[in-house]
């Protein structure tokens, strides 16, 4: 039986200007030093920002 995959959302509210939000979740290199975790980098990135789009980030740790 193939099970049923429930899709979620996270948010989260930020202090800081909408665009400088939109950058740092847009931007690699923002990515690698905000999003990752230390001594982790991104292998791979993946953003359509279109309705119905995907948003993909790879991470590869030491």
């Amino acid at each position: 039986m193939i099970e049923k995959i429930t899709p979620f959302s996270i948010s989260k509210v930020f202090n800081a200007p909408r665009d400088l939000v939109f950058k740092v979740h847009t931007n690699i290199n923002h990515l690698q030093n905000w999003m990752s975790p230390k001594n982790f980098k991104i292998i791979h990135t993946s953003m359509d920002f279109r309705v119905g789009g995907t948003y993909h980030y790879g991470l590869e740790g030491p």
